[in-house]
């Protein structure tokens, strides 16, 4: 060791630089080997995860970038009566609200609007209470919602009794706890960090709170079929879709593209 340290003294610069390449080196590997082993190897949080598939729709001959993403209430319908063995969901993530109650300012909720039949498809249950079918039928005044368990930890302080809690997320918005999620568990939507879960109320064409759409749909997929069936079925659904649209005629003269 002491010889080492000679060696090293005679030269420090030189030393200095060898050694700072090498622990950059390191840490980049580091870096770059937890993200890879994060994404594409470690499997995602939810039981059977490989059956699991995200359906981004899109139009040929149309820019990626300008694809609406978004998937109508009517075409999952059509997905689902064309995929009777696949289990479909659709939601809708959205940044809602400073959660308030002393947190930071920057603790911005995020919302997701989900359906029914979220947690078979997810494989996952809440660990306290639940939705009631009711929740799906009707928005009530006082918005149902279970919170994830580091929500329920940290803004509700573990409250074992926190089901039938009311709040107020914001002076316009006002929730009522039925269940707490599992600790661990992360819901799988690309948009804004997930808070609270709460109904999907599909009232087509209603004003206010209801949506016509999902933004996001996931599908779990018995082994038997696989992408190259889902992708078929929902092709199916897609041209059922299609089938029940009025033929398009010619564009009027004096219309833009």
């Amino acid at each position: 060791m002491r010889q080492t340290l000679r060696s090293l003294g005679r030269a420090r610069w030189y030393s200095a630089t060898i050694v700072s390449v090498l622990g950059l080196a390191m840490a980049l590997a580091t870096t770059v080997f937890a993200i890879v082993d994060g994404v594409l190897f470690r499997p995602l949080p939810y039981p059977d995860s490989g059956q699991l598939y995200k359906i981004v729709p899109g139009f040929t001959g149309i820019d990626a970038a300008k694809n609406p993403a978004a998937v109508s209430i009517a075409d999952l319908r059509n997905w689902v009566a064309a995929a009777p063995d696949v289990q479909l969901t659709g939601f809708s993530a959205q940044r809602w609200g400073d959660l308030g109650g002393g947190l930071n300012a920057e603790n911005v909720a995020g919302m997701v609007r989900v359906q029914a039949n979220i947690f078979d498809v997810l494989g996952v249950r809440p660990l306290i209470g639940g939705f009631h079918p009711e929740d799906f039928v009707q928005s009530p005044a006082t918005r149902p919602v279970i919170a994830t368990y580091d929500v329920w930890q940290g803004r509700f302080g573990g409250d074992t009794a926190i089901v039938g809690r009311a709040f107020n997320l914001n002076p316009d918005s006002k929730l009522r706890v039925v269940g707490v999620m599992p600790r661990g568990f992360s819901f799988p939507t690309e948009g804004a960090e997930v808070s609270f879960l709460t109904p999907m109320v599909e009232v087509p064409g209603a004003p206010g709170d209801a949506r016509n759409f999902y933004y996001e749909v996931i599908a779990r997929v018995p082994p038997s079929v696989g992408a190259p069936g889902l992708r078929a079925r929902v092709e199916s659904g897609m041209a059922m879709a299609a089938a029940a649209l009025p033929a398009r005629g010619a564009k009027p003269a004096g219309t833009s593209d």
